[in-house]
């Protein structure tokens, strides 16, 4: 929530964002038959609440995660009573566990999370149903239990096998009201909600055969055991064991990475400072509300076997797949391997306060709570904080794009010599362009823009550019591109080159071959582009603004108009040596428009002070200048 206004979208968001504004809400249904079906209802149920607000749908995301948390309060209150440390202090942690640390990304996992938040009201309906003496009271909140479990199964996998858990839940749940029978009477109970639970499993192994088209994640672990089952067991071990280990190993040790260079950083104190407030929150909470109950060490066994059930169901899924969190091929976002394990994860962490500190005084395990508290929310702040970063230069690069180019042919390839922003994708920054320019979408033609990365073919080796990624299709010939370079360590901004920028010094020679060959007549020259604010975040005037439009208005050439643009970033204080604005390539179209509008002297003093900032640029505008004369000459 204190990033509320400072982030915005992220990774799949873009993707699901660009349904709901080129093709419209109905087009989800056909959006997620290529890996889960019965999905699509969150989207059409959330997006005319939040529409295109980023504010909006974090709020959204902050509501489910309350709901979510307030729920498995309830759940471990119910399952363990007497413990009210133990179940308080691990509802506190997972409120602000950063084990899985993508909730920023708000779009794509408010379908988790509602996902989540049905599981959890399917567990909770189906205990008070169980507790319940009242006939009646029993029957409606078994089928609350039911249709939740329903809710929960149409929209992801993720939580499939938590399912399981009732099972010992329900065991519990009647052991402590001291049934004859508690293990009869679970089975019983758990009868209907187990065939569910079967019956979704047979469906999902069976996809594809449903779905043609379909291209989700598949059980290769099953496969794997089927064909050889020593090597399948021995990849669940594998997988297991290095699953199992990281939440008590390698992400311990992540809580103390503190950044000792900047600790006196604002940036650094106000993580700290809201760290501090939230965990002293925690002590005052556990201060002054009920004393911590003694229980008899069965109680503990069955909290520590729920924990431990609960985190391996959880990261099950993922084992199936015959993956694991440190050896995913999606690193940045492996960490959702977590996410069904967190409260079962917490819940195992609050054992170890509760063992510790049963019979003391309850300020006491507070105050061991409140570091842990300490250290979960720090790491979330430095995480979203990251987030809040990757929210600025998305949208510095957009609003760029938008002055440089302010309309595309449809058909047209962005390329680059890498992924733009490697922890999104070029899937999700070929939404977001699509979003940005006013191209119309049909949904049985192809996209009309998309993002590309050649890696280390050169234009001479490669026939052309194509994509299918889910309903999303662009095929065009080899010329139809324009090259762009995003994170060039000598610029300040993205360059966008055009086929004579084959001398910039700083460019290699795979770079060249592309160069050589961008199509810059594909962008529309007359018309201006104004970035959707609210996607895209307010524009401010800035070096790299000022850049962009006289880049085009260079590629215009529109002299005296550039000429007085050079004037006013001159006024405004931007020089060569200047840290915003010390790319000396960056300086050749205020040059160009100066010398061109006969001001050559202050356009070779401008060209002597970018050389001073880099001499490697010297060739450069003796070049450039050359060809000025020659032209004129002529």
């Amino acid at each position: 929530a204190v990033f509320l206004t400072q982030h915005g979208f992220f990774w799949d968001d873009w993707s699901q964002l660009l349904i709901h504004q080129k093709y419209g809400d109905h087009f989800f249904w056909n959006y997620f038959s290529y890996d889960r079906p019965g999905s699509a209802w969150t989207h059409i149920l959330f997006f005319p609440m939040c529409g295109s607000s980023p504010i909006r749908w974090h709020i959204l995301f902050i509501f489910l995660k309350y709901i979510l948390t307030v729920l498995f309060l309830q759940i471990f209150r119910l399952l363990f009573p007497g413990r009210s440390f133990l179940t308080d202090t691990a509802s506190l942690l997972f409120a602000v566990c950063p084990l899985f640390s993508q909730e920023y990304t708000s779009i794509a996992y408010s379908q988790h999370y509602t996902d989540f938040v049905l599981y959890a009201l399917s567990v909770y309906t189906l205990i008070l149903s169980a507790k319940s003496h009242n006939r009646k009271t029993k029957i409606f909140l078994f089928l609350c239990s039911m249709i939740s479990m329903v809710g929960h199964l149409s929209v992801t996998e993720y939580f499939v096998f938590l399912d399981l858990l009732k099972f010992p839940f329900l065991w519990i749940i009647f052991a402590n009201d001291n049934r004859q029978n508690p293990l009869r009477s679970a089975f019983l109970w758990f009868i209907l909600p187990f065939i569910l639970f079967v019956a979704f499993c047979l469906i999902r192994f069976n996809f594809k055969h449903f779905f043609p088209q379909f291209n989700a994640n598949t059980p290769e672990w099953v496969y794997l055991l089927l064909s050889s089952p020593a090597d399948g067991i021995k990849a669940l071990v594998h997988n297991a064991s290095i699953d199992l280990l990281y939440p008590f190993t390698g992400f311990i040790s992540r809580l103390f990475a503190f950044d000792l260079l900047h600790i006196l950083s604002k940036r650094e104190l106000f993580i700290a400072i809201i760290s501090i407030l939230l965990s002293a929150s925690t002590i005052v909470f556990r201060t002054y509300s009920d004393s911590i109950d003694s229980c008899e060490n069965k109680h503990i066994i069955n909290v520590i076997f729920s924990s431990m059930i609960g985190i391996v169901l959880g990261i099950l899924p993922f084992w199936i797949m015959n993956e694991n969190f440190v050896t995913s091929g999606d690193a940045p976002h492996a960490d959702r391997c977590f996410l069904a394990a967190m409260p079962f994860y917490c819940l195992l962490l609050s054992v170890l306060f509760d063992t510790f500190f049963t019979g003391m005084h309850s300020s006491k395990g507070a105050a061991a709570a409140a570091v842990l508290i300490f250290l979960f929310a720090h790491t979330q702040m430095s995480v979203n904080l990251q987030a809040s970063d990757l929210t600025h230069g998305q949208n510095d690069f957009y609003q760029q794009m938008a002055v440089r180019i302010p309309e595309l042919e449809e058909g047209t390839a962005i390329v680059d010599d890498s992924i733009i922003f490697p922890d999104q994708g070029n899937f999700s920054t070929a939404a977001a362009l699509n979003i940005l320019y006013p191209n119309k979408i049909q949904e049985d033609q192809d996209i009309p823009l998309w993002i590309f990365s050649y890696d280390t073919r050169t234009f001479e080796n490669h026939g052309g550019f194509s994509v299918q990624k889910r309903n999303y299709h662009f095929d065009q010939p080899p010329s139809n591109y324009i090259y762009i370079d995003h994170d060039n360590k000598f610029a300040n901004c993205t360059w966008v080159f055009d086929p004579g920028d084959i001398d910039n010094p700083h460019v290699s020679e795979l770079q060249r071959s592309w160069i050589a060959h961008s199509n810059i007549g594909r962008i529309n020259r007359s018309k201006n582009l104004s970035a959707d604010e609210e996607i895209f975040g307010k524009t401010t005037d800035s070096w790299c603004l000022y850049y962009q439009k006289a880049s085009l208005l260079r590629q215009n050439q529109n002299w005296a108009e550039l000429a007085q643009l050079a004037e006013t970033i001159l006024n405004l204080g931007y020089t060569p040596s200047d840290s915003r604005s010390n790319a000396p390539f960056e300086w050749w179209p205020f040059i160009e428009g100066l010398y061109r509008n006969n001001d050559k002297e202050k356009a070779v003093q401008l060209a002597n002070d970018a050389i001073a900032a880099d001499e490697a640029y010297k060739s450069f505008f003796a070049g450039r200048f050359e060809q000025i004369e020659s032209f004129q000459s002529e």
